[in-house]
């Protein structure tokens, strides 16, 4: 027999549907970094786990799948986008089709996630409390992604129709917080800024991309 955590089926979504409003003229999930654009890199990391992401999409809607086209992942596109992240959250979870344990909501954009990081996710939500029933990483001050919640919830949720963020909010001793360092959790990439200092910080160099390029 498996560990507890390779006897669950984990359901995923990624959010790449933003507008990135603070990169300007920068396609932020169209940065580059070792030839790979960030939501390449993103989407593999999960497809490696075994996992099968549903790329949740809105804005700059063909270039994200045409990025991801030979993965021929599930795209599910959220009309809405502009109301903010949650109604991507929705789209993606009303989306799932799988009868999965839990889903992992994952964001498009964080440059040092590893594979060991969502392993480790992954772990602490097979070990958890049966009240609990959301994984989220924390460092002591900020919360970071991706979170992993009982797919149970999600009847509840999408019922309510105000997200994962607004329930896990009002019922807050549902949450295990996985204590955790790993900058892979908590950096995301949102402005010019976030560029230079994974830089200077990590020696990473992610190579903007320019709407007007091809």
């Amino acid at each position: 027999m498996g560990t507890l955590q390779n006897r669950l089926k984990f359901g995923c979504i990624l959010l790449a549907a933003g507008t990135g409003s603070r990169m300007k003229s920068v396609d932020k999930l169209l940065l580059e970094t070792n030839n790979i654009s960030l939501i390449e890199q993103n989407y593999r990391l999960y497809k490696e786990l075994n996992l099968e992401p549903i790329v949740v999409t809105g804005f700059c809607k063909d270039r994200i799948t045409s990025a991801l086209d030979k993965y021929d992942p599930v795209f599910v596109h959220n009309a809405n986008f502009l109301e903010g992240q949650q109604t991507s959250v929705m789209a993606g979870l009303a989306a799932l089709k799988d009868d999965y344990d839990a889903v992992i909501i994952a964001l498009a954009d964080m440059p040092l996630l590893t594979p060991n990081d969502i392993s480790k996710l992954k772990a602490a939500y097979a070990m958890k409390p049966s009240l609990c029933s959301a994984v989220i990483p924390y460092d002591g001050y900020r919360r970071g992604n991706p979170v992993v919640i009982d797919a149970g919830l999600i009847p509840c949720i999408l019922k309510e129709g105000a997200g994962v963020r607004s329930y896990l909010d009002r019922n807050p001793d549902q949450i295990l917080w996985h204590m955790t360092n790993s900058p892979g959790y908590y950096i995301d990439v949102d402005t010019v800024d976030d560029l230079n200092s994974l830089q200077v910080t990590y020696g990473l160099h992610i190579k903007p991309r320019t709407y007007g390029q091809s």
